[in-house]
């Protein structure tokens, strides 16, 4: 990630770098030959894929499998690493719905760190972590400020400049709970997949589908748009988690919250 974000690396150097490390080859290599990419012949050479990633999509691989490393085992783990990939997904997806073409997995990447605060505070208290990934997303910076601790969106913030992140990314973090979102493209886009998010996990959740609905709206994003992000997210992070090599809970469909919300 440090020699990634230098302005005047090269793809050898990364490449030499990534040859050095077993485990990250493998990745590297299992990732270009996923399906996402759909080549026609198999990569069996680290430049190569290198090469084909390029150092953007270096650097998010590499920042990945640092959060992956971060995400604790066990059910606080799992819990953890649901709301973080929920985040990445829904990035994604309202860019490619925004019509952005051009390094989306840039907001992959992002939306993935915006509970890095969290995923810090859960190395050394992973029960305090796990209680507050489990309330609603609406109410946790209020509830860790109950509990006298910095706000996650802080704490990540922090984690984030310390690895020399690109600006956009920290001021994704920073900002993801404020009531406004942010003017950046990144940052706003990461501000709307926190609201996405939200309506899966707990509170009201018939006001937080409407808040959804109200920040699609900010970023231009039709009804219809925003219905098939939120129909399409469960099943796409369960996919995530697979492609992280970990395992979540069976994620519910938004139109079951819905109708257990009004039955209630």
């Amino acid at each position: 990630v440090r020699e990634a974000v230098r302005s005047d690396v090269s793809v050898d150097e990364l490449a030499r770098l990534a040859s050095t490390d077993p485990g990250f080859a493998i990745r590297l290599l299992s990732v270009v030959n996923s399906s996402a990419y759909a080549l026609p012949n198999k990569v069996n050479d680290v430049p190569q894929a290198v090469s084909l990633l390029g150092i953007g999509g270096l650097r998010n691989l590499a920042l990945r499998l640092s959060l992956q490393q971060m995400v604790p085992l066990g059910e606080d783990g799992e819990v953890l690493l649901a709301i973080s990939l929920r985040r990445a997904v829904a990035a994604r997806m309202i860019a490619e719905r925004m019509g952005i073409k051009r390094k989306l997995e840039n907001y992959f990447t992002t939306g993935l760190f915006l509970e890095a605060g969290l995923l810090a505070r859960a190395a050394s208290d992973l029960a305090g972590a796990g209680e507050v990934a489990r309330i609603p997303s609406t109410v946790r910076v209020i509830h860790e400020r109950s509990e006298g601790i910095p706000p996650h969106p802080e704490r990540g913030a922090q984690l984030a400049k310390e690895w020399n992140l690109a600006e956009d990314t920290i001021k994704a973090i920073r900002h993801h709970h404020d009531a406004t979102p942010p003017r950046a493209r990144i940052p706003r886009v990461a501000w709307c997949a926190e609201r996405f998010s939200a309506v899966f996990e707990g509170g009201d959740a018939e006001a937080n589908y409407q808040a959804a609905k109200a920040a699609g709206d900010r970023l231009n994003l039709e009804e219809a748009a925003v219905e098939e992000i939120l129909d399409e997210l469960p099943g796409l992070v369960e996919d995530a988690a697979s492609g992280f090599q970990r395992s979540i809970t069976k994620q519910v469909n938004v139109s079951h919250l819905i109708r257990d919300a009004n039955a209630r």
